[in-house]
């Protein structure tokens, strides 16, 4: 787990991004957090409001939803436009659970339901859900979900105005999109070489053992330091 009591000004780096969309322009983008979060890229065009962040193992796709999306929208909230933001770890969801149910387990405890549900709807289109490890979802995790379901989220038939971006795994992403339709996908490419560098120098004070790391050129070895 992230350890939060460093001060994460001085050792979070951005991931880096590229967007696969065809622009006007026909190529792909790069894209930074703050871009993800807005849905709007280079040109000004705008992303649908269903993202899917594809990634391998160790990519950095919960570090991209806690410590990007999530921590970038607290930092400069008064400027984004969206006004609620819920970050689930889908691997937590229990078979069953609606999106209430939910957000009381890992969020928000003894927020009364119906003044959530009300919130919720009044304000759809400044509301972003950020769900980390659709690939780690549970067998049926959809279940019977007594209320609104995270499911209705996904799919858009509650909540619509709402962007969501999801997090997965390569091998997951054909029954992803198969299950769920209109989301773009972005590929996480990771850290590029120079915010590894730059990680490794504010995160390891040994001078040596940086020296060993910048070698070593490894994202995984960096992944360990960073999250562990």
């Amino acid at each position: 787990m992230v350890d939060e009591t460093r001060d994460t000004d001085k050792v979070f780096m951005e991931p880096e991004l590229q967007l696969q969309i065809l622009c006007k322009s026909q190529q792909t983008v790069s894209l930074t957090c703050t871009d993800l979060l807005s849905l709007k890229i280079e040109d000004q065009e705008k992303i649908k409001n269903h993202v899917v962040v594809v990634g391998s193992p160790g990519s950095g796709k919960s570090t991209l939803i806690h410590n990007g999306l999530a921590y970038n929208w607290r930092k400069d909230g008064k400027e984004s436009d969206v006004n609620l933001l819920f970050v689930i770890d889908m691997c937590k969801v229990e078979q069953g659970s609606d999106v209430f149910e939910i957000i009381e387990d890992q969020l928000l405890r003894g927020e009364p339901r119906e003044k959530l549900e009300r919130l919720m709807e009044d304000n759809a289109k400044s509301i972003a859900f950020l769900l980390d490890g659709y690939d780690e979802v549970s067998q049926n995790w959809e279940g019977k979900a007594k209320g609104k379901s995270l499911s209705a989220v996904l799919d858009g038939t509650w909540l619509s105005g709402s962007r969501v971006i999801v997090t997965t795994r390569q091998e997951k992403l054909y029954e992803f999109k198969k299950r769920y339709r209109g989301y773009t996908p972005v590929d996480l490419i990771g850290f590029s070489e120079v915010a590894t560098v730059e990680f490794i120098k504010r995160e390891v004070k040994s001078s040596t053992s940086a020296k060993n790391l910048e070698k070593s050129n490894s994202k995984s070895s960096l992944y360990v330091v960073m999250v562990v």
